[in-house]
């Protein structure tokens, strides 16, 4: 978590590329053990991480390091965001190029 928040600079500026409307990552401190977890809102048409980019190259190599065994990608089931909110973020991560 150190080293992204210390490049948030250069994480931000890979989410318009990767059409990542929100990226929020929560920490869970539980029986003196860590627990990440990712919440995002995407477009579909998103790149996935450049390994070519050192920011995302490095991102790829902590996931390696943090996911857990059998890990998936949960599939949403609901936004549940304030109307002006939500047109904002739904419109931005579902724009045309």
């Amino acid at each position: 978590m150190r080293m992204l928040n210390d490049r948030l600079d250069e994480c931000v500026a890979t989410l318009d590329r990767e059409r990542m409307a929100i990226e929020i990552v929560f920490r869970l401190r539980e029986n003196d053990e860590d627990h990440l977890f990712w919440v995002t809102v995407r477009g579909e048409d998103g790149a996935d991480p450049d390994p070519g980019l050192p920011i995302d190259r490095d991102h790829i190599e902590q996931a390696k390091r943090t996911k857990e065994p059998g890990w998936v990608e949960a599939e949403p089931q609901v936004l549940m965001l304030p109307e002006p909110v939500r047109e904002a973020v739904l419109g931005w991560a579902l724009r045309e190029r």
